[in-house]
């Protein structure tokens, strides 16, 4: 699920942020945008109390001799936590607001192709509620044993040099398999289906996954990242179903 380059990616994400304020649209933009501000809100809170707590746990660990590494152990930590921090944060976040960011594809697959999906009657739409974030839950079950693993590397001398860079790509895997979720659900396309798809243009789709991983780097930027993901995942889903 690509585009030819990497550079029309980029391209891709600048109209989607544009289609974002369009008539149509905008208005499903609302609930993703709000329970990430909620999330957002809630973690930094949470995390600021914990931030305090590690704080004084790694000063403890370090002996009195060696308390010179602290200029260096410091920015590892700070970025260590940061990265926690926004891997919880958008894993949450997703979880929550799946039923709407599921209706929020929908809508811009309309908007984009004028093609409408199956109609569902009110007992489908409340149980398609659960669903949607039982389906998240099985994409944060796939990714957790995974990440586990890969955070032992860094811990491995001479293998944890290269650690960083496979923690990168697993990352952009995952967000790649989160956002591009949205449109293979509401198309009844499995889990298992979606990843096949996903892995015969593995290249392409773990750059989708690096650009989204900065934008949640960013802040500001990281609140609209979900809304602005899932519509640059639908697009690419519509254009490679040949729909567009």
């Amino acid at each position: 699920m690509t585009l030819a380059k990497n550079s029309d990616l980029i391209v891709l994400f600048q109209d989607s942020f544009k289609l974002m304020a369009q008539h149509g649209i905008r208005r499903f933009v609302i609930a993703p945008l709000l329970i990430n501000f909620l999330f957002f809100s809630l973690m930094l809170t949470i995390s600021i109390h914990f931030f305090h707590q590690l704080q004084n746990w790694l000063i403890q660990l370090i002996p009195h001799w060696l308390h010179w590494l602290e200029w260096i152990l410091w920015p590892l930590f700070l970025v260590f936590f940061f990265v926690i921090f926004i891997y919880t944060f958008n894993t949450f976040a997703n979880i929550f607001a799946a039923p709407f960011n599921s209706l929020l594809s929908e809508k811009v697959e309309f908007y984009l192709t004028g093609n409408t999906l199956p109609a569902k009657n009110l007992k489908t739409q409340l149980l398609d509620l659960p669903r949607g974030m039982l389906r998240q839950c099985q994409v944060l079950l796939y990714y957790l044993p995974r990440a586990f693993c890969l955070l032992l590397l860094f811990f491995i001398p001479l293998v944890q040099v290269i650690a960083p860079f496979i923690w990168l790509l697993f990352s952009a895997w995952y967000l790649s398999l989160q956002y591009f979720d949205y449109p293979a659900d509401n198309h009844q396309v499995s889990f298992t289906e979606l990843k096949k798809i996903l892995k015969t243009k593995r290249t392409s789709n773990l750059a989708f996954g690096i650009i989204v991983f900065i934008l949640l780097s960013i802040p500001v930027i990281n609140f609209i990242c979900m809304p602005l993901a899932i519509i640059a995942a639908t697009k690419i889903w519509a254009k490679e179903l040949k729909i567009l």
